[in-house]
């Protein structure tokens, strides 16, 4: 497009002077889908709003882990990445490991987790939601921006023995805002198989004598999880639905927290 703020008043614009900054105006409008109209003096207006209303859905011509963006019909893509670029889109393929993007041909970025440094794990990106990422010009990456919580920690499998205590170093900064708990079949035990893989509340309250509770705490730094002595994790027979109070050696603790 001519720069033409050095024109003043009286100048003469030359035709292709004149026609230029309209085809840019016309190429706007119609990028956005709409049909010319002699009687609209609104359209840039709408052009406009289309943009801002979903100028940043993209959608995904790429592979699992490989995302190749484009924007929606004839909008055009920003010119650069510049902090704070937010880019939605479907994906063609649930990711499997780690994933990288190209948004209208800008360049390969990874996507990373909301801390920047955390690569993906399969199923952050989904082919059935819509995936939300903002650039960090610090970093270099785009930020997940679908979490519910900012930071996750997932535990290794931890054996378990009664009235044992099990120490985990989250590695969050802070006292998790939740925690959940799984445990995972290491030996055939209540009609479950090796690796089913059962949610679990640790702290029972009951009036049954023979139930009891694990003690959970927690701080800045750590999780503590003090197995109860009395009774193991209740759970329902995988066949029969009978209660069942699991072997320890049997099973593996598998603990999630977030905040």
């Amino acid at each position: 497009m001519k720069d033409l703020n050095n024109f003043t008043t009286g100048d003469t614009l030359t035709a292709a002077d004149f026609v230029i900054p309209m085809s840019e105006v016309q190429n706007v409008v119609e990028g956005t889908g709409q049909t010319l109209s002699a009687g609209d003096l609104n359209q840039l207006g709408k052009a406009i709003a289309d943009y801002v209303s979903n100028g940043n859905f993209y959608t995904d011509s790429g592979t699992a882990n490989s995302y190749v963006l484009s924007p929606l019909g004839s909008k055009q893509s920003p010119t650069s990445y510049e902090d704070g670029m937010t880019i939605v889109f479907v994906g063609g393929n649930f990711n499997t490991s780690a994933s990288t993007v190209n948004v209208g041909g800008l360049g390969v970025k990874n996507l990373k987790k909301s801390d920047s440094s955390t690569d993906l794990v399969s199923g952050d990106v989904r082919d059935d939601v819509k995936n939300t990422f903002i650039y960090d010009s610090t970093s270099g990456n785009f930020l997940e921006h679908n979490e519910v919580f900012r930071k996750e920690y997932k535990s290794t499998g931890q054996s378990m023995s009664s009235g044992g205590l099990i120490t985990l170093a989250h590695g969050l900064s802070y006292e998790p805002k939740v925690i959940n708990f799984v445990i995972q079949c290491t030996t055939a035990d209540g009609g479950y198989s090796i690796g089913d893989r059962v949610s679990v509340t640790p702290v029972a309250n009951s009036s049954d004598s023979t139930s009891g509770s694990h003690g959970i705490y927690f701080d800045a730094t750590n999780i503590y999880i003090r197995i109860s002595s009395s009774v193991s994790f209740g759970i329902g027979n995988k066949s029969t639905g009978a209660s069942h109070y699991i072997s320890l050696s049997s099973w593996d603790l598998y603990v999630n927290a977030y905040i």
